[in-house]
């Protein structure tokens, strides 16, 4: 996605076109006229993610570069030396993503926190429930401005069903008074299938009742905006409560990943192993647990040094997390130590073999050496009554494998 850049400041255009380029997966094109941009947009349109502009230009001296983009429907953020009421107010309502002051590098880097914003909104669905049509389209021409997808109702009804044939709708905006079901019971009917933390909700009403608002969220709403809105507020609010979801999402993320090498951690390990052993217990079904060691790591650090260690360990757990299911648990046990479970009988010694034989034809390098490793993958075909019990089986099996000289595969049998 390109991100086109058009500032008479050669120092602030060169500074955002570094910092995009290093920090985001976009392509930032850089303008020096107003026509260069025209053109630009006319041929590449789809292509195009935000704009950055300056609010006056020599050729655009009164918006006219920021008019032609939104025009065309592309998220703008201007950019300005001065502001007051006039000025917020003619952006407004142009409908500009937003608006930036340059007195300052900080407001440089807000502009960069705001292009990744309008990045990751391509993504995310909202949907509005209102019956007022005029309503519906203040709120779906702001959002849309943020590149939010945007999903409308007229009642809790016709929300009911949108919701459920888009299930990864990640915030709602519901009115109080609709027909038929009013909206703090919607939101109480919702919030027996989505939890806060999975979609965030932000009540709406033209009533200013403080019993509304406490009503709303105890129903289940996250947030609760008063109309006529102020259109600033409601996208700072909405983002608001998109960055509280990341930011929850993000902890589940750490909680359960191993920083390094991007697998489950141990904790998730037993938490979900548990899970996956009961299920085959239940339903009769033939589970397996491996453990796999790097052959002699220790001198790999000795010899190359940690950080050449830690590309191995990446490296590997890559090349074991490729071999292996979505559902199977593949995680960092500790150290070198890597763990497999899964649905799999006796196959897994197969398959274990082939990971084996592909770790062992792989370079693991940089840019001052190259090596080759190998493996050795300790298997247990046997339920146990806990994953603990079925790590000390897979441990001993891979004990076996190091007094028999180390990358070899050894199982117990079923």
């Amino acid at each position: 996605m390109f991100v086109l850049i058009y500032e008479y400041s050669r120092f602030i255009s060169k500074y955002l076109y570094n910092a995009i380029k290093q920090e985001t997966d976009c392509e930032p094109v850089v303008f020096s006229t107003f026509k260069e941009l025209e053109s630009f947009i006319k041929k590449e349109r789809d292509n195009v993610l935000c704009a950055i502009l300056g609010l006056v230009l020599p050729d655009g001296p009164n918006g006219e570069a920021a008019d032609f983009c939104i025009k065309n429907k592309i998220p703008t953020i201007v950019f300005t030396s001065t502001i007051n009421d006039d000025i917020r107010d003619t952006l407004i309502k142009k409908g500009v993503a937003d608006y930036v002051l340059k007195d300052s590098n900080d407001n440089f880097d807000y502009v960069i926190k705001c292009v990744k914003r309008l990045y990751k909104n391509k993504n995310i669905k909202v949907l509005i429930v209102d019956d007022s049509s005029v309503a519906r389209k203040f709120m779906e021409d702001v959002l849309s401005s943020h590149n939010l997808k945007v999903l409308s109702a007229k009642n809790s009804e016709e929300a009911l069903l949108i919701l459920d044939k888009n299930k990864d709708i990640r915030l709602m905006l519901v009115d109080e008074n609709m027909p038929g079901m009013r909206g703090a019971d919607l939101v109480n009917t919702i919030r027996k299938s989505f939890t806060k933390e999975q979609m965030a909700i932000i009540g709406i009403s033209s009533y200013s009742n403080s019993i509304l608002t406490v009503e709303f969220l105890k129903r289940g709403a996250n947030d609760f905006i008063l109309k006529p809105f102020n259109r600033e507020e409601f996208c700072l609010r909405v983002m608001q409560n998109l960055e509280i979801l990341e930011m929850i999402e993000s902890q589940k993320v750490h909680a359960t990943t191993d920083f390094l090498t991007g697998l489950y951690n141990r904790r998730f390990l037993f938490e979900a192993g548990e899970k996956l052993l009961e299920n085959a217990k239940r339903n009769n079904l033939n589970l397996s647990l491996a453990i796999i060691d790097i052959d002699k790591f220790k001198n790999i650090n000795d010899t190359y040094g940690h950080l050449f260690g830690d590309m191995v360990l990446k490296t590997t757990a890559k090349l074991i997390k490729n071999r292996f299911r979505a559902g199977d648990i593949v995680s960092r046990l500790g150290g070198d130590e890597f763990c497999f479970m899964g649905i799999m009988g006796d196959e897994a010694i197969n398959i274990f073999e082939s990971l084996r034989k592909h770790i062992s034809s792989c370079d693991f390098s940089d840019s001052e050496n190259s090596i080759n490793i190998t493996i050795s993958v300790g298997i247990t075909l046997k339920k146990a009554d806990s994953v603990e019990s079925m790590i000390k089986k897979a441990d001993e099996m891979l004990y076996k494998c190091k007094n028999l000289g180390r990358n070899i595969v050894c199982a117990d049998s079923l």
